[in-house]
């Protein structure tokens, strides 16, 4: 097979989502098995010309999705779809998310999965929330590949006066429950405020650290988590970075963690690369307990991290009470070392499903195309 072309389309943003972050260095990754294949990606907010110049000398794209920056620019990616369409260019469709994205964007996610050849999950739990959805026949073309740490953790940290005004913050905390990642409803981060609530009414004196920003929604969801934090009375307990651009700067406000917890509807997934950061950190992880014994099974790295016994489970029946006492006794065994993650393997493995997926379709021209190129 004679070498293919293909492109990632995403954006250039300076606040990247985890999903644009993901394409970004699934390229890199990819482009490092020098398999033949060239690897890129298209800045759809650049100019038409240079889109439709990509997408025509193309061989396959790869949508990525959901991508955060793309609320704000609902036609274009639906443009450069039916570029690809136009031009009879295979499409693959890697998806993140389903169940617990907004209703309007999973409609606008709707033409992708039906153009698609091929969709790519991270998670049983995904694939079985499309399988349930009107897509249910689509099942056929999924299948799931292995997600890869985002973050690698660094060598040394910068202490910025971010952290600095963090320590002020929380320095006189017994326990600092700690938060990573996109702060949106589908991962409850008002629920730590509850525990935090809990145990400071018996007695310990408790903050809740947010490392992440609040997502914005047409619902106002922004408003309503700032809304839950006063309603509690616990706005002098409670910090929140905002958008951490840089790995050194974010293990920096790690070490003013002491739990990390997270409570998720759906439990623990493997689409959940922010467990794969937490981890690196040496403080206990706190998550809620999956709910199907093979949702790892397809990803042995992952399985291997859980059985490790680094990550401690929430009971899907857990009250605020019962986590409050799981908090307590993770602190108090907060002795972990940090999970070392090989990076380059990892994206290794997420790479070479991605890049078997992409050789499944037939991305070649005809050989007059070819010759005309």
């Amino acid at each position: 097979m004679p070498p293919r072309l293909v492109a990632f389309p995403l954006t250039i943003s300076k606040e990247p989502c985890g999903v644009e972050d993901f394409s970004r260095r699934l390229v890199a990754a990819a482009s490092d098995l020098n398999d033949g294949n060239h690897y890129v990606t298209c800045d759809i907010s650049s100019n038409w010309k240079s889109i439709a110049k990509t997408f025509w000398k193309a061989d396959q794209i790869i949508y990525n999705l959901p991508l955060v920056a793309w609320k704000r620019m609902i036609c274009t990616p639906l443009i450069t779809l039916a570029f690809a369409m136009l031009a009879r260019r295979p499409v693959i469709l890697i998806l993140h998310e389903w169940r617990s994205l907004h209703p309007l964007r999973r409609l606008l996610t709707c033409p992708f999965i039906l153009a698609s050849r091929s969709i790519l999950l991270m998670s049983p739990t995904v694939k079985q929330e499309l399988q349930q959805s009107i897509f249910g026949r689509m099942a056929a073309k999924c299948s799931l590949i292995p997600i890869a740490p985002n973050i690698c953790r660094p060598d040394h940290f910068v202490v910025t006066e971010r952290v600095r005004q963090i320590e002020r913050v929380t320095k006189n905390s017994e326990i600092r429950i700690g938060y990573f990642g996109s702060i949106y409803s589908g991962k409850r981060p008002e629920i730590l405020l509850d525990v935090c609530q809990l145990l400071r009414n018996e007695g310990t004196i408790c903050s809740v650290i947010y490392i992440g920003s609040v997502i914005r929604s047409a619902a106002g969801y922004e408003d309503q988590f700032a809304h839950e934090i006063t309603k509690r009375n616990l706005k002098d307990c409670v910090a929140l970075t905002e958008y951490v651009a840089n790995e050194e700067e974010l293990f920096a406000f790690f070490e003013h963690i002491d739990v990390f917890v997270f409570v998720l509807p759906e439990g623990l997934s493997a689409k959940r690369a922010s467990i794969l950061t937490c981890v690196q950190t040496g403080r206990p992880v706190l998550v809620s307990a999956p709910k199907d014994p093979a949702e790892f099974y397809h990803h042995l790295r992952y399985s291997a991290l859980i059985e490790s016994g680094i990550v401690s489970f929430i009971p899907q029946s857990a009250s605020i009470a019962d986590i409050g006492a799981l908090v307590r006794k993770c602190y108090a065994n907060r002795n972990a070392k940090p999970y070392v993650i090989n990076y380059p393997i990892w994206w290794r493995d997420t790479a070479n499903a991605v890049a078997h997926a992409a050789a499944q379709i037939d991305g070649r021209f005809s050989a007059s195309r070819q010759a005309h190129r």
